[in-house]
């Protein structure tokens, strides 16, 4: 596959001109529809940053970020939303609106003068469907526990049916059922063509669903390719400090076991 959404060569420095700190270093990467790529790396390594620029939230302080080779600086923010759903790692709903509503934000870039479409409630109906959250639609958001605000959040960006889906930790308030239901549905959705990309803090999640990894630490990208070639026991250890080996789960797929610090 061609790649779509690219970054290249993007550098990010941050905080007070007396404190300066680069947060990306020439970081470059190249996003294919269909196919679940994993961003990881040790806390402050830039995974956030990136996300944020290839989602053109932030723009770089040099570099470029592409979308179909053209530059996402002149790609309008009413395509972008069509293109790029992002899913941040901290999100606030500072309305008491409810589920349903939450949701229907989603397709606000696909939307024309006479307001929903027959395609936007069926859009919509899925997202909530696919994020098990259809039965709270109508629950004002702000009563909801912290996991189910989360997929609602996420049923919200699936229902923009972007061509690519950047999310940011989301699996940080879902216990571990919905964690494994989240991860199946975000393999589903790149059989419709579009890319995934996660920004993972646990490798074992990387490893079994990513079909390509990119490490990053300290701003740099230090390993991009296939989850078994970049999760090794070497490279683990100099970019976590800590002990690991792999395993194979009982259905075959790969695993990963953390023993502790090195």
């Amino acid at each position: 596959m061609t790649a779509v959404l690219e970054a290249r060569d993007v550098s990010v420095t941050l905080g007070a001109a007396n404190a300066r700190k680069a947060v990306l270093s020439n970081a470059s990467l190249a996003l294919r529809r269909g196919e679940i790529t994993a961003i990881i790396g040790p806390n402050g390594a830039g995974k956030s940053t990136l996300l944020a620029c290839l989602a053109g939230l932030r723009a770089p302080d040099s570099g470029a970020i592409t979308l179909g080779e053209v530059s996402l600086t002149r790609v309008s923010a009413r395509e972008r939303g069509q293109r790029i759903g992002f899913l941040p790692q901290v999100a606030e709903v500072n309305w008491d609106i409810d589920v349903a509503t939450l949701v229907s934000l989603g397709r606000l870039p696909h939307q024309g003068r006479w307001g929903q479409s027959a395609a936007d409630l069926t859009a919509m109906a899925d997202a909530l469907e696919a994020t098990d959250t259809a039965q709270f639609a109508s629950r004002v958001v702000g009563t909801l526990s912290g996991g189910e605000r989360a997929r609602a959040l996420l049923a919200r960006v699936l229902a923009g049916q972007p061509e690519f889906l950047l999310a940011d930790e989301p699996l940080a308030n879902l216990d571990p059922r919905h964690q494994f239901d989240s991860l199946a549905l975000m393999r589903r959705v790149t059989t419709s063509g579009a890319g995934v990309v996660l920004v993972l803090h646990d490798l074992a999640h990387a490893i079994r669903v990513a079909d390509r990894v990119v490490m990053m630490d300290s701003g740099r990208i230090v390993a991009d390719g296939e989850p078994a070639t970049v999760l090794t026991p070497e490279r683990i250890a100099a970019v976590y400090g800590v002990a690991s080996h792999a395993v194979t789960l009982a259905d075959g797929s790969p695993g990963l076991v953390l023993s502790g610090p090195c």
